[in-house]
């Protein structure tokens, strides 16, 4: 748990010099995904991909996703 969120401070200082670098926010996404901080690694991952289509981006973002349902449609009254 520590190397995790010891990665996350390392992404997060190299996103301060450069807000585009796709290996810090894949890797931060990874990080916070490890932690259990879905949510934060969904953006993080998201973000990434808006930069890159690589192809492990995209496994982990659908693996972080997955466990979130699409909502339930509502019924037409």
């Amino acid at each position: 748990m520590r190397r995790h969120a010891e990665s996350i401070a390392h992404c997060d200082a190299a996103l301060e010099l450069d807000a585009m670098a796709v290996k810090a926010l894949y890797r931060r996404g990874v990080a916070l995904e490890a932690l259990g901080r879905d949510e934060a690694a969904l953006e993080s991952l998201r973000d990434a991909l808006e930069l890159s289509k690589d192809r492990s981006i995209r496994e982990a973002f659908v693996r972080v996703r997955r466990p979130y349902p699409a909502s339930p449609a509502l019924p037409i009254v």
